[in-house]
């Protein structure tokens, strides 16, 4: 029933999995430079927080402009923050 008055509840609780992997990998990598459980769950949960606000706020912005191709964008620009973090962490 609760997928009947979302369509889209099959998504969001995809992206939110693919951002909580995200999530495990940051916290593995705050775990190898000795930072506190508690330290990491306040600086994750406040980054998180606050990206998704900004995201919520261009993505509304985005969606108005590019109508459609909304989606194709968010993934675009989700492989190109991929792409940098990858050449950040490999270069």
């Amino acid at each position: 029933m609760l997928a009947n008055s979302s369509p889209h509840l099959g998504r969001l609780l995809a992206s939110g999995l693919v951002l909580s992997m995200d999530n495990l990998v940051v916290g593995f990598a705050l775990g190898t430079y000795g930072v506190s459980v508690a330290a990491g769950a306040i600086l994750i949960g406040s980054i998180s927080v606050a990206m998704s606000l900004v995201g919520l706020e261009l993505g509304g912005f985005l969606g108005r402009w590019a109508g459609q191709r909304s989606e194709q964008m968010s993934g675009l620009i989700l492989i190109l923050v991929g792409a940098a973090i990858a050449g950040g962490a490999l270069g």
